[in-house]
């Protein structure tokens, strides 16, 4: 591959399939490490953070029950109260290291894009239970390039248990 490909519409080159995935793992290494203000930096200003209830074939974020359903407003917000200290299930926060795998991309236009992949998500519940959590599930993000590299403006997490009752889920998953 040389980087030009994409003949189709919905093709993504080689060259930005790898800047989206080194985006991603930053994004995914500021949530792990509780960098709120470097997470934040990489958002846009029409930024929704979703976590769908419930196995819905087709969620929808205006019709179906959300664990979390942020506007940039609201996540500003989330953002503030985990910075205070004062969110004591995550004081202190708890380590946490995620993986990211199975990508698949497509051009949303020429300047947006849309991945989906899988994750697992390790949470080490230092400040309770001390017992090491499994998240796991898929990610569905999109980006829009920002000059040389991107910005966030959609993050859906379909967790994998989310039928069921879930633990708290007080940190940026």
């Amino acid at each position: 591959m040389n980087g030009n490909e994409g003949n189709s519409p919905t093709e993504v080159s080689s060259v930005d399939r790898q800047s989206l995935v080194d985006f991603l793992s930053l994004e995914a290494r500021y949530a792990d490490e509780a960098r709120y203000d470097e997470w934040d930096g990489l958002l846009e200003s029409d930024m929704f953070y979703w976590v769908p209830a419930g196995d819905t074939e087709a969620p929808n974020p205006d019709t179906t029950v959300s664990v979390i359903a942020d506007n940039r407003i609201r996540l500003k917000n989330r953002i503030a109260q985990l910075k205070t200290g004062l969110r004591l299930a995550q004081q202190p926060a708890s380590p946490m290291r995620r993986q990211l795998s199975n990508f698949e991309f497509k051009a949303l236009s020429e300047n947006e894009f849309s991945i989906e992949c899988n994750f697992a998500l390790f949470e080490y519940r230092i400040q309770a239970t001390r017992e090491m959590t499994i998240w796991a599930g898929r990610y569905e993000y999109r980006l829009r390039r920002r000059g040389d590299s991107f910005g966030m403006f959609y993050k859906r997490v379909e967790l994998t248990n989310a039928s069921d009752p879930l633990p708290t889920l007080a940190f940026l998953i």
